[in-house]
């Protein structure tokens, strides 16, 4: 890439950028730039980032449809650029650029720490044009400083407060090369030296439409449910006189008729638009969203409401699976899922979308990220994720990986409290990249990431005496009446993600293979001596440290499940595990030999369980089991209670893993084998679904019917397979066609 020249503009001299904590930020920018092409033009691509994000316009024409351009990264370490084909955009003669910057994450509010955590107003663009020309000749125009600049309608915009717009600061379309651009004025520019990498992530964009029903209306105020808690921007079509305004506010739910906000903390969740009156005008925030079901419309008595339509937005991943049984309480439970998983994943995997958090939390990620693998393509996804990871340890003398990414307190600490280093979260610079490796087969987020990895589990674990992890964590986070001792929790996680590097270090040939093996069995001895009693019992005897410890090895199976028996016993199959312990439960049960119990325990509709939020009318999954009491909000865990939260979903896991039976291996990865073993549940009449893995579909599906169960596989023919069934089969047939192989047994 050529030399590059940044350039920004300065809306408001006057604002003050030594003061965090204002609501609303400064005008946005409006950039534009005229450049005149010689000749009939072949190909030409267009390179542009921001520090802030963007929408541009070529001639006229939107060069994309994605939100949020360029994504979130910690600037400070690497900045992300687009890359587009704008071949067709280009005219021979005159043309030109026009850009928009809005606020968000480097200039906008990041959780409790306000604005200006990754850099300072103004905010900034670069982009650079490559043209070939038909007569073989080329040419680069660049930002360069010869830039011009004014405001427009975009009052102020911000991804927790909201966007404010007033038409009758609208410019027109400036990217029009006859646009009168008199009263634009120069750009400056900046040198800045931070390294910068092509964004390989499907864009933000916005999904199918939600119409929404009128529930309260009154001269004034117009309330409205979409029936759907989900990460959305809202079309509004209003008519009114000029200067006339409207304010939206958004809400996740209802209390006594009227919106619930207290549980969005100090963000607004508030947009404001201002008419020009000029007949129907046409509202979309793009430089904000928000996590809502439920909005109040409020207005001047004159102004009419004509439309408003709610769009999900979310990166435009390719869903790869299905999934539906024969119990409607599952089907439920996977659709909310589904619903959290796209509400997060919104250039990072955030952890809600509607107070001022939105986060990166990396214990979210590692305990879901199997279960989104399954569900969605998240290969690139992920690897951006754990680039995330790499860069929150850099500029840092502890260089430990944090608890959530990208790792903004390094600049601005909320509390004095470093947030790295922490077990179970920071693990995930391990597990997530194993889980990716298992899921699509590229070595490479190994290989480029081990370093790291390593730096993670020496610091943290390897450093201790006597096996014992004394690590940060916030522990088995959210459970409900018991919580696992931390250090206990830790131990497991420490000698778990130690085992896993060792793993990782046979693939790819590291030599220290035996070192994070030898770490993982004295964690593992060290776990035995210090917290297992004389009654055979965890230290703090919780369910979610019985799931834990078995699955990762640390005691067998006779002792799991003695202990797993007595818990089921103590809470009546409900799981009572945190957001950990609910991801292994029900897979763990099952290989224990519990899998009615595992039925019971995903269809329990009592607190808690999955099935309770469901019957307390959740569109998508609670952050707590009991973010609702009663029917209302949970009036004593205010700030930490969103109902949009994708952590208790891993338990859909267990839906593709063991009730259809589609599993990875480690002898062949990225499915190039896949290990079948479906449990036939006997409360369940059929089960079927499908997954799209990274070497092709595989169908599974199950039928119980007078005393019979056939089960019926379908795989591309070339993917090896290794069964494992419960039942011996009483007959196998196979075929062959198109490439593809079914096999039917019937047991």
């Amino acid at each position: 890439m050529a030399e590059k020249i940044w350039i920004g503009y300065v809306t408001d001299k006057d604002y003050d950028l030594t003061n965090r904590k204002q609501l609303e930020g400064a005008r946005s920018p409006y950039i534009r730039k005229t450049f005149k092409l010689s000749g009939d033009v072949k190909k030409a691509t267009l390179s542009i980032s921001a520090l802030g994000i963007y929408e541009a316009k070529i001639n006229g024409k939107d060069l994309t449809d994605g939100l949020f351009c360029p994504g979130y990264t910690d600037t400070h370490h690497t900045i992300l650029y687009d890359e587009y084909d704008v071949t067709n955009m280009l005219n021979k003669g005159e043309n030109a650029i026009g850009v928009v910057l809005g606020d968000g994450w480097y200039a906008g509010w990041i959780s409790g720490l306000g604005k200006f955590v990754y850099g300072y107003y103004p905010l900034k663009l670069w982009f650079e044009l490559n043209v070939e020309y038909a007569d073989g000749t080329s040419e680069v125009i660049k930002t360069d400083g010869s830039e011009k600049a004014s405001v427009g309608e975009i009052l102020a915009n911000d991804f927790y407060n909201g966007q404010t717009i007033d038409r009758r600061e609208d410019i027109g379309d400036f990217s029009l090369a006859n646009f009168d651009d008199s009263a634009f004025e120069a750009v400056e520019t900046f040198d800045i030296d931070v390294p910068m990498v092509k964004n390989y992530l499907p864009q933000v964009k916005t999904h199918e439409p939600l119409e929404g029903e009128i529930i309260a209306e009154t001269e004034d105020s117009i309330l409205i449910d979409f029936k759907k808690n989900c990460a959305a921007i809202m079309k509004l079509v209003a008519e009114g006189e000029n200067g006339s305004e409207i304010t939206v506010k958004y809400a996740e739910t209802l209390e006594d008729g009227d919106i619930y906000t207290l549980n969005l903390r100090a963000a607004l969740c508030t947009d404001k638009y201002i008419l020009g009156g000029k007949g129907k005008e046409e509202f979309l925030p793009k430089f904000t969203y928000h996590g809502y079901r439920y909005v109040k419309i409020l207005k001047d008595k004159n102004t009419k409401i004509i439309s408003a339509t709610t769009y999900p937005v979310y990166n435009d991943i390719p869903f790869t699976s299905t999934f539906e049984c024969s119990n409607k309480l599952m089907n439920d439970i996977h659709k909310i899922t589904l619903t959290s998983m796209t509400s997060n994943t919104v250039s990072i995997p955030t952890d809600c979308p509607q107070r001022n958090e939105r986060m990166g939390w990396t214990g979210d990620s590692q305990a879901f990220c199997d279960t989104a693998m399954y569900l969605m393509d998240y290969g690139d996804f992920y690897k951006k994720h754990v680039m995330d990871m790499v860069d929150s340890t850099k500029g840092r003398e502890d260089g430990l990986v944090g608890a959530f990414v990208p790792y903004g307190f390094q600049y601005a600490l909320l509390d004095g409290i470093v947030r790295a280093g922490f077990a179970a979260w920071s693990d995930a610079i391990v597990i997530v990249p194993y889980q990716h490796y298992l899921f699509y087969g590229d070595k490479s987020i190994l290989t480029e990431n081990i370093s790291t990895m390593k730096k993670h589990v020496d610091k943290c674990y390897l450093v201790s005496e006597d096996g014992i992890a004394r690590v940060g964590t916030y522990g088995e986070h959210v459970s409900a009446y018991e919580q696992s001792d931390r250090q206990v929790f830790s131990t497991l996680y420490g000698g778990y993600t130690s085992m896993l590097l060792a793993k990782i270090c046979k693939i790819i040939g590291d030599k220290d293979e035996q070192k994070y093996l030898d770490l993982y069995e004295k964690m593992k001895a060290a776990f035995r001596r210090e917290f297992i009693d004389s009654d055979d019992r965890i230290k703090s005897d919780t369910m979610a440290l019985y799931a834990e410890a078995y699955d990762f090895g640390f005691v067998d199976k006779e002792f799991a499940k003695k202990n797993l028996k007595r818990k089921l016993e103590q809470f009546d199959n409900h799981c009572v595990c945190g957001m950990f312990g609910a991801r292994l439960i029900l897979p763990v049960l099952c290989e224990l030999g519990f899998k009615d119990e595992a039925f019971k325990m995903i269809t329990h509709t009592t607190y808690p369980s999955w099935g309770y939020m469901i019957a307390n009318g959740a569109t998508s999954l609670w952050e707590l089991w009991d973010s609702k009491v009663d029917g209302k909000m949970n009036a004593e865990k205010i700030s930490m209670n969103s109902l949009n939260h994708y952590m208790f979903g891993g338990c859909v896991r267990w839906y593709y893993a063991y009730v259809l039976g589609i599993r990875p291996t480690e002898e062949a990865v990225g499915f190039k084998k896949v290990k079948i073993a479906p449990i036939f549940v006997k409360q369940l009449d059929w089960a079927k679904g499908s997954f799209n893995s990274a070497s092709g579909l595989i169908e599974s599906s199950w039928e119980r019917k007078d005393g019979e169960v056939t089960f019926t596989l379908s795989i591309p023919s070339d993917m090896e397979l290794e069964c494992e069934f419960e039942l011996p089969a009483k007959n196998e047939t196979k075929t062959v066609k198109d490439g593809r192989t079914t096999i039917i047994w019937k047991f």
